[in-house]
């Protein structure tokens, strides 16, 4: 069985908070670096304790897009017969 949708990890709510914001701020027009400092600026840290970069931030971004994508794509799934052995109990 497989499935795009099998499993896709929780975000914390720290991770929520991070993206709805870095999301926010690229609305507003920001770069990737005036995000960056914007968010260190405000005090926040990243989810690992370390200080935003626009690489940082870049990567939240895109992974969040990506997510966002996959949880808004329906479900398919796909049950193939490969490799089941089927007994007979008498």
């Amino acid at each position: 069985m497989t499935s795009p949708n099998l499993w896709i990890p929780p975000y914390s709510p720290h991770q929520e908070r991070l993206f709805t914001q870095i999301i926010a701020l690229r609305e507003e027009g920001l770069t990737f670096l005036e995000v960056a400092s914007a968010l260190n600026e405000s005090g926040l840290i990243s989810t690992r304790g370390t200080t935003f970069t626009a690489a940082l931030v870049h990567s939240l971004f895109k992974k969040g897009r990506t997510r966002v994508k996959r949880l808004e794509t329906p479900v398919s799934w796909t049950i193939r017969a490969e490799g089941l052995t089927f007994l007979r109990l008498i």
